[in-house]
């Protein structure tokens, strides 16, 4: 799941926060609106533009850009990995907040509805964005949903 998610990333800027906060909403019994992923969208975008992208950017860079015998660098590179799943986690209390859950209506209640919420809700996202998703892409969506949602 890890693999497809971070694919969906890069590839399509889609936002992995998002991609499993649909699924666990369908866990929950809850198909996710097109209003709402919009408003879900609105309220995370500030958030993942001006902190997680960045962190997200720096700690790559210096993935990338080691340089041999220089103390400190991969410390430094984990600090800032830690800090990036900090905000991650921030944006997931985030898109919990800007719904406020009410766990007991939802209208799903087997794991196959459930996936077919996911699913649901993962395409209106998709559509959301304006993402042009290849076949690849549409595969990884289904195996995270898969994976959330076992057969």
């Amino acid at each position: 799941m890890e693999s497809a998610c971070l694919k969906l990333q890069d590839r399509c800027g889609l936002n992995v926060n998002l991609i499993l906060f649909c699924c666990w909403m369908a866990a929950r019994g809850r198909r996710l609106s097109s209003v709402e992923i919009q408003r879900l969208r609105a309220v995370v975008a500030p958030w993942d533009a001006q902190v997680v992208t960045p962190l997200r950017a720096i700690r790559r860079w210096l993935k990338d850009h080691s340089e041999p015998g220089l103390a400190g660098q991969e410390a430094l590179r984990r600090d800032i990995l830690q800090q990036e799943l900090a905000a991650e986690r921030l944006v997931q209390k985030m898109l919990v907040a800007c719904l406020l859950l009410d766990e007991g209506t939802g209208d799903v209640g087997l794991a196959s509805e459930s996936a077919e919420a996911a699913w649901d809700s993962l395409s209106c996202y998709v559509a959301e964005t304006g993402a042009a998703l290849q076949e690849e892409d549409w595969q990884n969506l289904a195996s995270i949903k898969q994976a959330a949602f076992p057969p």
